[in-house]
């Protein structure tokens, strides 16, 4: 049982590291796009965005929609894992299961 605690605290821990990466890369992604409007309202000529300047938005957009993806399947994929080797065990260990669904619950806001 402690093994298994150790993994769920790793897949944790993983799951945290990533998340709050990708709520990083949003944040600076945001400011690129709100510097770019700017730009766009900005009335000189000189400084108008170029379409290169919207497609690496795009592409880190992408990017970042692409790991939010990503993450989702690992979290399900270990909710399935940690849930198939539970229900192995015996009754007592039924209320670790509760546990789980409330981590399924959390991860899901």
């Amino acid at each position: 049982m402690q093994v298994l605690e150790a993994e769920l605290d790793k897949v944790f821990t993983f799951q945290k590291v990533k998340s709050g990466e990708i709520v990083r890369r949003i944040k600076v992604s945001q400011k690129e796009v709100e510097d770019v409007i700017k730009l766009l309202d900005s009335r000189e000529e000189v400084q108008r965005p170029t379409e290169n300047d919207f497609e690496m938005l795009e592409e880190d957009l992408s990017d970042i929609i692409a790991d939010v993806h990503d993450l989702a399947k690992f979290t399900q994929l270990n909710y399935s894992g940690f849930q198939k080797i539970i229900k192995k065990h015996d009754v007592s260990v039924f209320l670790f299961v509760l546990f789980l669904d409330g981590v399924q619950n959390w991860a899901a806001r």
